[in-house]
């Protein structure tokens, strides 16, 4: 293979890991916001001295978020166990808020 056609499928190849590495700063601040907002969620949970889990809510969410998996194309098992470590984060922290 000659140079030329090496330095074309290397720039492809960056700017393809520049897209993602985009995308993950894009996924990122979106999880920053969301947690920021689960936060809030916490400490009214704790204040009011409601219960961290809420398994209602969070298996009408698995359903959504599988709805939105096959619409998009998504493996459904992916954004499950996404979905499950995103939960599980924030339970832990509403555990935290519980404590204080």
């Amino acid at each position: 293979m000659n140079k030329t056609i090496m330095s074309t499928k290397n720039t492809n190849l960056s700017k393809y890991r520049d897209e993602i590495d985009n995308l993950d700063k894009k996924l990122l601040d979106v999880l920053s916001k969301r947690f920021s907002i689960t936060k809030k969620v916490g400490k009214y949970k704790a204040k009011n001295n409601l219960p961290v889990k809420d398994l209602k809510r969070e298996k009408e969410m698995f359903a959504r978020r599988a709805a939105l998996a096959k619409k998009y194309s998504l493996e459904k098992e992916m954004i499950s166990k996404i979905f499950r470590a995103i939960i599980d984060s924030v339970y832990k922290e509403h555990e935290k808020l519980r404590k204080k």
